[in-house]
């Protein structure tokens, strides 16, 4: 989890770690879509089968994918997340290629994923604010996807407190 976090802090800090990157940014907004999906739910270092029906769910109904389609896409972007995390080659296409509305959409389906477990974990809450900056949308735009995330979970107020037992 450490050398995660390491690489992922030097592929926004430098460009030695984006030698270690497939060159070019991909192609495919809904790889990278999904790609942020896994690495968020990955966060945590544990993906439950909840977390992972949630994500074929969300890239199913978002893509307008069939069942098939949106699994066979998912297991392509956790493929892709087996190595280091590079965010911003994976946040690009969206950024660049989105209108702003439906960036904030991918915002709120990664928030819905962080919350799939029932959790806030310490670390997904950095990386949302990473990532939601990536991506141009404001702190109060992701706080509000966040809420609603939330309240789609059914899950209590939380203040924007991480898990008290996610961060011990």
């Amino acid at each position: 989890m450490i050398d995660r976090i390491a690489a992922l802090w030097r592929g926004l800090s430098t460009a030695d770690a984006d030698a270690e990157a497939p060159p070019g940014p991909p192609e495919d907004p809904k790889l990278a879509a999904a790609v942020l999906m896994v690495e968020v739910a990955r966060m945590d270092e544990t993906v439950d089968a909840e977390e992972r029906g949630r994500i074929v769910e969300l890239v199913q109904w978002k893509f307008d994918l069939n069942a098939e389609e949106a699994a066979s896409l998912v297991a392509e972007a956790e493929k892709v997340t087996q190595g280091p995390a590079h965010w911003h080659r994976f946040a690009t296409p969206l950024r660049d290629g989105l209108e702003p509305a439906e960036r904030l959409q991918i915002v709120d389906l990664l928030w819905d994923i962080v919350y799939a477990d029932g959790r806030l974990h310490h670390l997904e809450m950095s990386l949302m604010r990473r990532v939601a900056s990536l991506l141009n949308i404001s702190d109060a735009d992701s706080g509000a996807a966040r809420q609603r995330a939330r309240k789609r979970h059914g899950l209590p107020e939380d203040h924007g407190l991480p898990d008290s037992e996610a961060t011990a």
